[in-house]
């Protein structure tokens, strides 16, 4: 419970960069998981927050696999420094940014990009460039997972990535969509 409540107290403070009320459910992030190729080695994950799915990524990365992460809060960047892995890395930063310079964290390829930042604080020209930059690196059958609490982003994505479909998960709170892009 007092997870919960550190998170709802960073969120109420930085709610346009967390964008959440609570973290991520067990119930999303098996969604999640279950939505990564499973041949997946190199993941890109935006807006981690406090690393509710990331650890749970960890778990089922090979041991040469890497995960990078991108958080903008400074909480969150402390929270996730907490993590000891050598094939995870946290980078502080914006993700309209870092969709731009991708190339620049060294990965030979990014086979899933997972995102829970709340598009829907972006302005629509930062949404489109985030997803059509993500689509140009990620490799070909790879995955774009964003959870949302809308489906904002579906004209967006439908647009750019060659399949898209969508999950709704209610065990959260609020209840998310979990939207996939397919390469």
């Amino acid at each position: 419970m007092l997870h919960i409540l550190k998170f709802f107290k960073t969120a109420v403070f930085d709610y346009v960069h967390v964008g959440a009320v609570t973290p991520t459910s067990k119930y999303v992030t098996r969604k999640i998981l279950s939505e990564i190729p499973a041949d997946a080695k190199y993941i890109v994950e935006y807006g981690p927050g406090d690393g509710a799915v990331t650890r749970e990524v960890l778990k089922k990365l090979p041991s040469d696999g890497k995960l990078v992460a991108i958080e903008i809060n400074d909480k969150f960047v402390a929270e996730l420094g907490k993590i000891k892995d050598p094939r995870f890395r946290i980078i502080k930063g914006n993700i309209i940014d870092w969709s731009k310079k991708i190339d620049e964290l060294n990965l030979p390829q990014v086979d899933a990009v997972l995102s829970n930042v709340p598009m829907l604080h972006f302005k629509l020209n930062d949404r489109k460039t985030v997803i059509e930059n993500t689509y140009k690196f990620v490799k070909p059958g790879g995955r774009y997972i964003t959870w949302q609490y809308s489906l904002s982003l579906k004209p967006i994505i439908k647009n750019v990535f060659k399949n898209f479909r969508y999950l709704y998960e209610i065990r959260n709170i609020p209840p998310y969509f979990i939207i996939i892009g397919e390469k």
